[in-house]
């Protein structure tokens, strides 16, 4: 049983691990020898090139502008709307619960979305990544299922404390749900930063692309300016390794927020599991 999840293991790090020295060999190298554990021609050219390119400092703004803002805005309105829910003598619970659940099913596609956000001015803009795709519905079950975990009681003394609806919820629910909306907050994030199919049809100016549809345009097109017009590796233009630069860089923003959200992710698993 160890030996296969060893193996597992390493089928997973492997592929990780040549992205990760291959960004770091020269690109004569590279096309000589081909992918190796360890480079034997150690270059920092290909991520000079990656700082040198504008679009590709912009796009990393982008993606941080929209996981940041959206994903707080998206963490708010999922909370503001799960706890109400989570309230047994909210008038139409179920009926707004049923409808919930099917949006999380169906959706009215991408031609009806992309109507929506033309019409109300959010094409062509960053707002149209953070406001036409706000909630997630399964968010929103889990979440709630979490706030019906929370004892009633607690609520109640706060009531009697003078504390109203809203005060208990900020000053009483929030801090003991901790773990559930730092999960919700990472799933919201991980969305965001990962987000490149929407982007590529609301947003056509290319000064406005995320990181990762600029990241998609090079890898698809070949070219180190994001433009498909390639590149000349006989002049030691790094191509190959210059797109594993990219990729690598663009881990790191999730490498750095997952250690101080992995202790809360585990016990967040589990907020849906009260059923009411």
């Amino acid at each position: 049983m160890r030996a296969i999840v060893f193996l597992l293991i390493l089928m997973i790090l492997l592929p990780i691990w040549f992205v990760f020295t291959t960004s770091f060999t020269s690109e004569v190298a590279y096309l000589r020898d081909g992918v190796q554990i360890i480079p034997k021609e150690f270059s920092l050219k290909a991520y000079e090139m990656v700082f040198e390119k504008p679009l590709f400092l912009r796009s990393i703004g982008n993606s941080l502008f929209v996981t940041i803002v959206g994903s707080v805005l998206s963490l708010v309105a999922t909370a503001l709307m799960a706890y109400p829910l989570s309230k047994t003598f909210l008038p139409g619970r179920r009926w707004i619960m049923f409808v919930t659940y099917m949006s999380g099913l169906f959706n009215g596609g991408v031609i009806p979305t992309w109507l929506v956000v033309k019409w109300t001015g959010l094409y062509n803009s960053l707002w149209s990544l953070i406001i036409a795709l706000m909630i997630m519905p399964w968010l929103i079950v889990l979440l709630r299922n979490f706030f019906l975990s929370v004892p009633r009681e607690i609520e109640e003394a706060g009531m009697i404390d003078g504390c109203g609806v809203f005060q208990a919820f900020v000053k009483i629910v929030i801090p003991m749900s901790l773990p559930a909306l730092a999960t919700t907050f990472m799933y919201y994030s991980l969305f965001r930063w990962n987000e490149w199919f929407n982007a590529l049809v609301f947003i056509q100016d290319r000064e406005l692309w995320p990181l990762q549809v600029f990241l998609r345009d090079v890898l698809l097109m070949g070219s180190v300016s994001g433009g498909g017009t390639g590149t000349d590796t006989s002049q030691g233009i790094p191509n190959e390794t210059y797109k594993m630069a990219m990729v690598v860089l663009s881990t790191i923003p999730v490498l750095i927020m997952y250690p101080f959200v992995q202790k809360f992710f585990i016990k967040g698993l589990t907020m849906g599991g009260v059923k009411q």
